[in-house]
This record gives structure tokens, sequence and C-alpha cells, in this order.
């Protein structure tokens, strides 16, 4: 997180003519999990947040833990935030609603939070569509 804050988003702006109010982090499967964290750990550091078949299952769904402890002591995350999984992902699927209900359950101000099962999909096609 420290990397994209302090040396991938500078270099960004510094190279590209960008709207630094309209930064969006797209990633998917682990790259799913680190949005999910930074998410919860600095919201401020993107403004929309594309989740691609997130692994909340990770360490013992640790996600959830983190968005409890997170959510003792703030009440908002400014974001828009859209996670998209595969049908065909088994767990991963009841996992990633359930970590979008806890989201919505804490009527966090400025949190605006999307999610769409893919059908058909699995983990290796959802990516492409995702994208599209």
């Amino acid at each position: 997180m420290s990397f994209i804050s302090n040396e991938v988003l500078p270099l960004i702006n510094h190279m590209y003519r960008i709207k630094p109010d309209k930064k969006i982090f797209v990633v998917y499967s682990y790259g799913g999990l680190l949005g999910a964290n930074i998410l919860i750990t600095h919201p401020e550091l993107f403004e929309y947040y594309i989740l691609g078949s997130p692994s909340i299952w990770y360490d013992n769904k640790a996600m959830f833990r983190l968005e409890s402890n997170y959510a003792k002591s703030n009440k908002a995350i400014k974001a828009q935030v859209f996670i998209y999984i595969g049908s065909e992902e088994g767990s991963m699927v009841e996992e990633m609603l359930a970590f979008e209900t806890q989201l919505k359950s804490r009527n966090c101000k400025g949190l605006s939070i999307q999610s769409k099962v893919l059908a058909g999909l699995s983990h290796h096609s959802a990516f492409a569509v995702l994208l599209t």
C-alpha cells in the first residue's frame, strides 16, 4: 500500500494528465483482496474500486475481521465500489456477497457498493467480462 501511495500514484500524477479526484483501482483475485484491504484501511487512495473475484477467503477470511475493526472507529468511507465474481467460483461467491453485506450494514457515509455475479463464468473467465 505504501508503494502504491508513495511511489506509483505520484509517478502517474507526474507523468500523465489525470484527474486526481477520479482514481480507479481495478484488481482481480488476490489483487481483489489487496483492493479490499486498501478500501478498508486507506480508502482515500482511490475514489473508485473495481474488485474482481476478490480472494476474501484468504487467511481464514481476515478481511471480515479487518473491516469489523475498522468500523469500530470509522463511520465513513468515501468510495464507489463495484465487486464482480463468476457464478462458478464456488464458495468465493457466498464470501463476496457476505463481505458486501457486512460493508453495507455499517451504513458508512460516502460508501456506494454494488456487486454482480456473472452467470456461467469461472474464476478464469470472469476477468475479461469484468473489464468490459
